[in-house]
C-alpha cells in the first residue's frame, strides 16, 4: 500500500473514531402522567436460580445442571459423579 493510501485509511479512521463519539443522545424529562399506571411498576434484576439434579445410570451417579428459573437443561450431557 502506498503512502497516500496509507494516510487516506488513517483520515478514514480518525474520522468514523471522531463520528461515534460525537452522536450524543438527549432526552428529554417526562412527566408520570404520560406513562399512566405503568411508571409505579419497579423493576428488579434476579440472578437466574439454578441446581444440580443427580441419578443412578448403570450403577454410576451422574449429574446434570438444571435453571429452576427457565425449567430446562443447562448442561447439555449427563456427567459422571
Amino acid at each position: 500500500m502506498n503512502k497516500l493510501g496509507k494516510m487516506a485509511l488513517v483520515f478514514t479512521f480518525a474520522l468514523m473514531t471522531c463520528a461515534s463519539f460525537s452522536t450524543g443522545a438527549f432526552a428529554e424529562a417526562a412527566s408520570g402522567s404520560e406513562y399512566g399506571a405503568a411508571s409505579s411498576v419497579s423493576i428488579s434484576v434476579m440472578a437466574e436460580q439454578t441446581e444440580y439434579k443427580y441419578r443412578l445410570y448403570s450403577g454410576r451417579r451422574q449429574k446434570r445442571l438444571w435453571s429452576a428459573t427457565r425449567e430446562c437443561w443447562i448442561d447439555p450431557y449427563w456427567i459422571d459423579c
